[in-house]
């Protein structure tokens, strides 16, 4: 094991990581519950789900066959990689989230007066 001494070092930090897991997954739909219009916000939801499931997938496809073909090591690196483009790309979009309230992202909402 490259990165850790021992099995239960291993076991605790996985443990540890699995902790903002459900943090992450309300403020996400959180997000989508507030820049969804309202008549689309079940449309959202889905796409937001499906995202993440998709995402599951690839991520753990990706790394099997790394862990298979190149080496386990290389696999959490790329799952490092990941998680940095990730954070990069969320902070790139922090400024579309940072409007006062009752303005979307993208533009008026239909039904609403601007």
């Amino acid at each position: 094991m490259p990165f850790v001494p021992s099995l239960g070092v291993l076991a605790g930090l996985i443990v540890l990581a699995g902790v903002p897991i459900s943090p992450t997954l309300i403020s996400g739909m959180g997000l989508v519950r507030s820049l969804a219009p309202p008549a689309r916000l079940t449309e959202g939801f889905a796409w937001a789900t499906t995202g993440l499931s998709v995402g599951l997938m690839t991520g753990s496809a990706a790394a099997g066959w790394l862990a298979e073909h190149v080496g386990p090591a290389d696999a959490f690196w790329a799952a490092t990689v990941a998680a940095l483009s990730a954070a990069t790309l969320a902070a790139a979009g922090a400024p579309r989230l940072r409007r006062g309230p009752g303005v979307h992202p993208i533009g008026v909402v239909p039904g609403t007066v601007p």
